[in-house]
């Protein structure tokens, strides 16, 4: 009995930190979406999901306040941009062609 406490307890502890890790961001849209880093502290990966199938390419992100994108993987509708970009930053992300008409469904920074 006291194992299964114990584990349920370490489960809730880690889902626990799982959710602080993450900071939800809402993108300002002006023909691009520009997600700004309010979490506190500097970012190094937003997961960020669409509402259909989007293609993006590494030239279509740009971190103002940040560095290069060192890995971009899109599955369908999921997005997800390892980029480094600090406390106060923001993060453009361009989309074109048939994927210009997409809207973000949520989007969130990860440490």
């Amino acid at each position: 009995m006291r194992k299964i406490v114990s584990l349920m307890l370490v489960a809730v502890v880690v889902l626990g930190i799982v959710g602080l890790a993450q900071t939800p961001v809402v993108p300002r849209e002006y023909g691009v979406f520009l997600f700004d880093n309010e979490s506190g502290a500097a970012a190094a990966k937003i997961g960020i999901q669409f509402d259909k199938a989007v293609e993006i390419a590494t030239s279509d992100i740009i971190a103002f306040g940040g560095g290069a994108v060192k890995l971009l993987s899109v599955v369908q509708n999921y997005v997800w941009i390892e980029v480094e970009v600090v406390s106060g930053g923001t993060l453009q992300v361009t989309l074109r062609g048939d994927s210009a008409d997409a809207a973000v469904g949520s989007a969130y920074w990860f440490d």
